[in-house]
């Protein structure tokens, strides 16, 4: 995570296929539009290359595949989520067999995802040469893929530390009995680390939405910016969202959830993530922390501070990960 792999999709789309349509899929509704912008213009724009021309950029639907597969040439670039392509593959043969016919390449993001029975036989069923990629290759990843070595390439957490293109972790473990002394001693953790500063931005992990609210109460009551976002919270308030938002376009500094802020926030501008409760999920966990560790500057001084409680010992689990971060690096993926 933050190591450049929405550019590398990016090239892959715009530059590896000149004839012929591509697709581009992602497990969540909130990834294909992160993944559009920086197909589209963002990653150029962030390197000051020029923003590549000619080709269709499309979001496909089921209920839009028929029309759009009819209205735009070849050379178009699709996106959508695999839930989409699965829904294709079972319900609209026609479409579905249309796009594999003029799909030239398959590029799956978050490919750890695709292994999934109904997902992979929509992706595998495409016939075509596809790309996955994972911010977060961890345990289990390639379980149900068959490999050779000449078709992989890992670039490790280690070098991206080392080179500074990842920020480095600090871990802060904290007691607490209870979501306000939690909120006491994780607003006293940021403000030593950052100071007054409010473009660093936090981001809470609760267990439930109840707990969610009680967070978002807490923090509000000291003053606190916040936002929650959780998929059960009521439309159109501005505090509880149930999607979550660019982070370009709000400027709360504490952003609490349970799920949704795991994977596909890409901005450099989070730098801390406080644990009211745990994640169950090693992997997850992994992809959690990696939110804050984009390192654009490439200063050797950016630090990605967890807050956790001590009795939980995420650094141990953390520790696990790199480990297991360089045997990788030494030996390749397990089969």
């Amino acid at each position: 995570t933050g190591t450049g792999k929405s550019g590398v999709i990016a090239v892959a789309a715009q530059h590896l296929v000149t004839s012929g349509d591509v697709l581009l899929l992602t497990p969540w509704d909130a990834l294909v539009r992160q993944l559009r912008a920086d197909v589209a213009s963002r990653f150029w724009e962030r390197i000051g290359a020029p923003i590549p021309s000619g080709k269709d950029l499309v979001r496909i639907y089921p209920s839009t595949a028929r029309e759009e597969l009819a209205n735009h040439r070849s050379n178009t670039l699709w996106l959508a989520t695999i839930a989409t392509l699965q829904t294709i593959h079972q319900t609209r043969t026609e479409e579905y067999a249309e796009l594999r016919r003029r799909l030239r390449m398959v590029v799956v993001d978050e490919g750890h995802y695709e292994p999934a029975q109904s997902w992979s036989d929509a992706v595998r069923g495409l016939e075509r040469p596809t790309v996955l990629f994972s911010a977060t290759p961890y345990r289990n990843d390639v379980k149900y893929f068959q490999l050779s070595e000449e078709y992989q390439s890992h670039f490790s957490h280690a070098e991206a530390e080392s080179t500074h293109i990842l920020r480095k972790v600090q871990f802060e473990p904290v007691s607490f009995d209870g979501i306000p002394e939690f909120c006491n001693r994780v607003i006293g953790a940021v403000e030593s680390r950052f100071g007054s500063d409010s473009s660093a931005r936090v981001i809470v992990r609760c267990d439930s939405p109840a707990e969610i609210n009680q967070v978002i109460d807490a923090l509000s009551y000291r003053g606190q910016s916040v936002l929650g976002i959780h998929e059960t919270f009521p439309v159109h308030d501005s505090v509880h969202l149930r999607r979550v938002p660019n982070p370009d376009e709000r400027s709360e500094r504490f952003w609490v959830h349970q799920f949704k802020l795991t994977e596909g926030i890409d901005s450099s501008a989070f730098k801390a993530v406080a644990f009211f409760r745990p994640l169950s999920s090693e992997r997850a966990f992994v992809q959690q922390v990696g939110r804050v560790l984009r390192n654009p500057t490439r200063s050797g001084t950016e630090i990605g501070l967890v807050i956790h409680r001590d009795i939980d010992s995420l650094d141990a689990s953390w520790e696990a990960y790199r480990a297991y971060d360089e045997a990788v690096a030494e030996t390749g993926l397990p089969a």
